[in-house]
């Protein structure tokens, strides 16, 4: 039909059933509800009616950087895998013998890889207008097959055994809650302040093997270690737009204290946006430096990461 025709005849039974519910209504009872006259849209030049309304839905872009609306919560669930290489130290005391064991883990994500019985890593945010709050937490199971002693201390002083076998197994968690507050946005971007508190949970066995006894110090034998470690922390983090793209910059650093000597960490991903979430890649550092009067004196995880964040909400 051409397309002249076809816009007067939509016109014209718009308002004919227009005219007839009117009709209805006046003659019906007096609660009835009036109608509006319909309003008919031209159709754009060259194309047919609503082509434009599609065209404009099919060109709808994602913003890189989500808007937030200060009378609706918003949230995301992020799972993430972090390669990270472990490195940690530690000391073991076993009962009775007045000695004291050092052990090392020094291990490549490869070396995890093959090492790890389970792991569970994702991060959750919960967020109305500039306020939000964010979950992290790692749980890590592995059992590094070389036991890792690096020296015995006792009454005679430091000795070095030589290691025939045996193995350690640990247990680490990290869990970082944290509020914060946007001290900037636009529809760029952000940048919030935040504070909230870290824990770190270590559980270990060292399983030994040396070549022979040291004094009172049985040739092969079994000890336990756990660390219950609280610091508080504060930070700065952010999401900016690369160009006009699905392209966004994310950030975040952190330092604290409290039962560690200094904790911090570090973040930096590139993310390609979608409307349901997004895929962020980039680098993460964690530490904690604890000092030698505890268990584990040190403990740092670094290595590439890979997140998808599910938004939902909002």
């Amino acid at each position: 039909m051409p397309l002249h025709l076809r816009q007067t005849t939509l016109t014209t039974l718009a308002g004919t059933a227009w005219l007839l519910s009117a009709a209805l209504a006046q003659a019906g009872p007096a609660s009835a509800p009036q109608l509006a006259p319909p309003a008919v849209q031209a159709p754009a030049e060259g194309g047919e009616a609503g082509a434009g309304v599609a065209a404009s839905s099919a060109g709808a872009q994602v913003l890189a950087v989500a808007p937030v609306d200060p009378s609706k919560w918003s949230f995301s669930i992020s799972p993430y895998l972090w390669m990270a290489s472990v490195k940690t130290s530690g000391t073991f005391s076993p009962a009775g013998t007045g000695r004291t064991i050092s052990a090392d883990v020094h291990q490549s994500f490869s070396d995890i890889f093959k090492d790890l019985n389970f792991a569970i890593m994702s991060g959750a945010e919960a967020r109305r207008g500039p306020f939000s709050l964010q979950l992290d937490a790692i749980y890590v199971n592995l059992l590094q097959k070389d036991s890792g002693v690096r020296s015995v201390s006792g009454p005679q002083g430091r000795e070095v055994p030589i290691n025939v076998g045996g193995k350690l197994k640990l247990k680490e968690t990290i869990a970082t809650l944290a509020g914060g507050y946007d001290i900037f946005r636009n529809d760029r971007g952000f940048v919030q302040l935040f504070g909230g508190f870290r824990y770190l949970g270590l559980r270990s066995t060292l399983d030994w093997n040396f070549q022979g006894p040291l004094g009172n110090l049985a040739r092969a034998g079994s000890v336990d270690s756990k660390a219950d470690i609280w610091n508080g922390i504060a930070g700065l983090r952010g999401e900016h737009a690369l160009g006009d793209g699905p392209w966004k910059a994310i950030y975040y650093v952190d330092v604290g204290a409290g039962g560690s000597n200094l904790t911090w960490q570090a973040l930096a991903q590139v993310a390609y946006v979608r409307r349901w979430g997004d895929i962020d890649f980039g680098w993460r550092t964690l530490q904690f430096s604890q000092g030698a009067q505890n268990s584990t004196s040190d403990l740092r995880m670094s290595g590439p990461i890979l997140t998808l964040r599910f938004r939902f909400g909002g």
